[in-house]
């Protein structure tokens, strides 16, 4: 069964939560959530989180 999470305050939560590690998992990143920001410097933020965990 696939399961998905919809998040953004919680990302640092997200490997904690999985029950498999962030290297078996795929994600999708959905950048354009941003869109009514003017200065969306926390979408590169949020992406190096990611990598950093170790996601696909």
């Amino acid at each position: 069964m696939r399961k998905m999470y919809l998040t953004s305050v919680g990302l640092g939560k997200l490997p904690s939560i999985l029950s498999k590690s962030p290297s078996d998992t795929k994600i999708a990143f959905i950048p354009t959530a941003a869109d009514t920001y003017v200065d969306k410097w926390f979408v590169d933020v949020d992406v190096k989180k990611l990598n950093d965990f170790g996601f696909q």
